[in-house]
């Protein structure tokens, strides 16, 4: 990784790159404009190196910039590390071309840096960054590891650091002034991307072959046993994080891991790597030295520009309609690895359909499937005749009446116990679907709403068939037939029945959590509502988890570009009283107000890193006890996963969960997009594929070894790609399925179904009961099983219990955001408590954080302003439902006055 270090001191700058450290084997060179506009060409020199540090002119001795401050910013550290193979073949062959090689992939890259070079700019009351396209640079090479706690020495590890000064030319200005890299940090990759992709063109030019890895590549015949034998530094480093995650039950992340690897190194030693060959070599087997030899004209990975950029369009907008122009090339440079330039990637781009507009971009088919979806709302308004069942009731008629008329159509249409009861803004719900006559309506309902209370009492008042689906299928055949639609269904799998498509016509699709709806997903939706003629009804709440899936933020689109009213439901029944409050604060994106509020009521519980989940264990523990519905909450599975062990080991101590337990192996879903399920060299072999549909020789349900399988023989939407894993289960214990299983009777199990293990049957299988008390056996190889104790935010959202207790530890602090705080919190009915080692602020700060994905249209297109008859119909229809709801309070209120006046007289 292309790591930026901030140099803040000048004197520890002077001492970090003396002549006796980092230019004791290669010299260092000046790169960059800027350097030659000072008269700094080729080798550098130590004395005007320290010039820099203290912001002088190397040959008048002035200032360079004209502020110099205390405490200034001497400049930035940019550590370009080459692959280990590479640094590994120069010092086992002696090839010193690969020195050079990687030396110019450094400037390469830092070319590009360059260009992007920044100042900010003050003058005439501006307040923003102008590009001057210039640096002060300069490259030192370094071809050697800190040394190993094993035997003292170093391995071979070739990576440059060049050294920005925090100095460039304002050409506008005419003077120097201080640098501005905060955009060229966020692109690090990108650079990082450049510099891996010369470097692979380099060698190939050399006559080495490379192989595809990860995000970069390794030599052609060099193994990776050879390379994890010299990465001895990285076996440390990753011991030692193994062993205090253990220790102490915490887990270190990425940016931990660096931290931990900084502070556990050794001093380096004085001794170069010319005198290390030897002993390199001595420690090579003879059937590595052979491995070693014939390295040149071995066959090389390569690719094209038009698939390098065909791979990464179908990679990043698979779930973004908008990404980062950047971010889009570097997935195209590391993609096309060696073969490609990223001048070259940029023009298939534009070729291929890229949209860009303030350094983000889209497609032209992205935009496009999003104007179908657009237009067809936009064509759709008023066009339709209004569905409700009273609408037949003669306008003569009272109130009253009507209102009886109204009861008599939901008793008529099966509904027990006549009109349900509704608050005034249910029935404002009720009445937008009712009385619509667009093609499609918006609702919007936020959680804890009484959303499917009023679904049952719209859908009972329509006057025609409603086919209800939703786009999980434990929000539809778990929550949705659990609330009394019995026939609601999967998205995907209405989408697969032309049948259940065809008894849409002339009525209503209705999509509850149409928030988790994907695009594609969305656009069939709409094609099918054309063809029948049907209306579409989309029910959510877009402040909750977006689809993973590319969404385009549909709700907000819809209304602003199509112009559909929202019906909105907003007063919580969920929860009472402060909770209540609490949980409307973040509704109304007010999250600091929500914090403040839980933090009075005792609910956000600061606890110490090294013990963090013993009281969200405790605290789950007595509410079972209690008899209470629990919802344990984890922003990571890494996070859950260790609140899952304490919890299983404190119901093993109470003989809840037997002590004898069995492994299982297990699927571990991957996410690879379709892109990189097509990909050949993305597999190792020790992949599981598992197909959803028949395809080839494949049948539906079938798994195989990745090592079995070419995706270039198969279509990539038919599977799915999972990694190997285990997990142990004793009676007793509470699993979930994380994929559909099919029992030993046949009996489907949906995913994200909650069994309780009962036994095991003489065959190993897995004898479970559900929550009704039915007993499943499940195969030995389901293989779509895991532990249910504990819950990511997104799978939880729909769900609704007494109590939720919501971990949010440290590493797991970059998915902790807006939408996991609301959707965590507003699962509780009665409490909703938060464990975190995290200070308050750091919990403040993450919490405001939001997955604002954009649409391709918000991009590409100004939000429309609304028309002077839009804005005169918006408030007709107001004035009209205040009106309304006026009336209705007054007939009911004489209506109970009535009633009393009549118990009375018969009294």
């Amino acid at each position: 990784m292309l790591r930026i270090h901030t140099i803040t001191d000048s004197k520890a700058a002077k001492a970090y790159y003396s002549l006796t450290d980092y230019m004791m084997e290669v010299a260092g060179e000046w790169l960059g404009d800027g350097a030659k506009q000072l008269g700094l060409n080729g080798v550098s020199r130590k004395e005007d190196f320290e010039k820099l540090c203290d912001n002088l002119d190397p040959f008048h001795g002035g200032p360079l910039t004209v502020v110099t401050r205390e405490n200034r910013r001497v400049g930035w550290d940019f550590n370009f590390n080459s692959t280990k193979s590479v640094g590994l073949v120069l010092e086992l062959t002696g090839d010193k071309r690969i020195l050079e090689a990687h030396k110019e992939a450094v400037r390469c890259a830092m070319g590009h840096i360059e260009q992007d070079m920044a100042t900010r700019v003050r003058v005439d009351g501006k307040n923003e960054d102008r590009i001057t396209g210039n640096l002060i640079g300069m490259q030192v090479v370094h071809r050697t590891t800190r040394p190993n706690k094993d035997d003292q020495l170093p391995d071979m590890a070739l990576h440059s650091h060049v050294v920005v000064f925090n100095a460039t030319h304002d050409a506008e200005e005419s003077r120097w002034k201080a640098a501005q890299i905060g955009q060229i940090k966020h692109d690090a990759p990108y650079y990082e991307a450049i510099y891996h992709n010369r470097l692979a063109a380099n060698l190939q030019q050399l006559g080495y072959g490379i192989r595809r890895k990860a995000k970069s590549f390794e030599i052609n015949g060099v193994s990776d046993d050879l390379v994890a034998k010299f990465s001895r530094r990285t076996a440390e480093v990753e011991q030692m994080k193994r062993f205090i995650e253990e220790k102490y039950g915490v887990s270190i992340g990425d940016e931990a891991k660096s931290k931990l690897g900084a502070t556990t190194r050794m001093h380096k030693i004085d001794i170069r790597s010319d005198d290390l060959t030897a002993y390199w070599v001595s420690r090579l087997t003879e059937k590595e030295k052979t491995q070693l030899k014939g390295l040149i004209g071995k066959p090389s990975y390569t690719s094209t520009e038009l698939d390098a950029v065909k791979y990464a369009i179908g990679h990043m907008f698979e779930r973004n309609s908008v990404v980062e122009e950047r971010k889009l090339y570097e997935a195209a440079i590391r993609q096309g690895i060696g073969s490609v330039t990223p001048e070259g990637v940029q023009r298939e781009a534009k070729r291929q359909g890229l949209l860009v507009k303030d350094r983000d971009a889209t497609t032209r088919d992205v935009l496009a499937q999003e104007g179908r979806i657009i237009q067809f709302a936009r064509d759709g308004r008023g066009t339709f005749r209004s569905m409700s069942r009273a609408r037949s009731t003669p306008q003569s008629a009272s109130l009253l009446e009507q209102k009886q008329g109204e009861i008599r159509a939901f008793s008529a249409h099966g509904q027990s116990g006549g009109f349900p009861q509704l608050s005034p803004e249910q029935q404002a719900v009720c009445r937008h679907v009712w009385d619509s006559t667009d093609q499609v309506i918006l609702i919007r309902g936020g959680a804890g709403t009484g959303k499917t209370h009023t679904m049952k009492t719209a859908i009972a008042g329509i006057d025609r068939p409603v086919t209800v689906l939703a786009p999980s299928a434990e929000a539809s055949r778990g929550v949705l037939r659990r609330d009394g639609f019995k026939d609601a269904d999967t998205v995907a799998a209405f989408l697969g029945s032309e049948d259940r498509q065809a008894a849409t016509m002339n009525g209503v699709i209705w999509v509850d959590e149409a928030g988790l709806l994907p695009i594609k997903d969305l656009d069939r939706l709409r094609q099918i509502a054309t063809d029948q003629r049907a209306r579409l009804v989309l029910q959510g709440d877009p402040k909750q988890h977006k689809s993973v899936a590319r969404h385009g933020n549909i709700f907000r689109v819809l209304q602003e570009y199509a112009g559909l009213p929202v019906a909105e439901l907003r007063d919580i029944k969920r929860q009472r009283g402060a909770f209540k409050a609490a949980v409307a604060a973040i509704d109304a994106e007010d999250y600091l107000a929500a914090h403040d509020m839980l933090t009075e009521m005792g609910w956000i519980n600061q606890v110490s890193a090294f013990d963090r989940n013993k009281p969200l264990v405790d605290d789950y523990l007595a509410g079972l006890r209690a008899g209470k519905d629990m919802l344990v909450v984890a922003p990571t599975h890494a996070e859950g996963d260790e609140i899952t062990d304490e919890i299983r080991t404190r119901l093993k101590a109470t003989g809840t969960i037997k002590e004898e337990e069995r492994a299982f192996d297990i699927l571990v879903p991957l996410g690879w997009t379709e892109a990189e399920r097509a990909d050949p060299s993305r597999y190792t072999g020790e992949e599981v594929v598992r197909f959803f549909q028949n395809s080839g020789k494949h049948k539906n349900g079938d798994t195989v070894d990745a090592a079995d399988f070419s995706p270039l023989n198969e279509r990539p939407t038919h599977f799915a790609v999972y990694g190997k894993g285990q997990a142990s289960f004793a009676a007793g214990d509470l699993l979930r399925t994380t994929g559909r299983i099919e029992a030993a009777d046949g009996t489907r199990i949906d995913n994200g179904t909650f069994l309780t293990v009962a036994g095991f049957t003489e065959k190993g299988q897995i004898v479970a009961k559900t929550a009704t008390g039915l007993t499943r056996t499940l195969p030995v190889d389901a293989g779509h099983i895991t532990h249910g104790y504990v819950t990511t935010s997104h799978s939880s959202q729909g769900k609704t219990v007494d109590r939720v207790l919501v971990a949010m530890g440290s590493e797991s602090r970059p998915a902790i955001n807006a939408e996991q705080f609301y959707v965590s919190v507003s699962r509780a009915r009665e409490r909703a408590t938060i464990y975190t080692d995290l200070a308050p602020a750091a919990i403040r700060e993450a919490i405001q954080r939001s997955d604002a994905r954009k649409s391709a249209t918000e991009l590409m297109t100004p939000k429309p302003k609304p028309k002077y008859r839009d804005k005169a119909r918006k408030l007709v229809k107001r004035v009209r439902d205040t009106y309304r709801y006026l009336r209705e309070q007054t007939v009911e209120a004489l209506t109970q006055t009535v009633k009393q006046k009549e118990i009375q007289h018969a009294r």
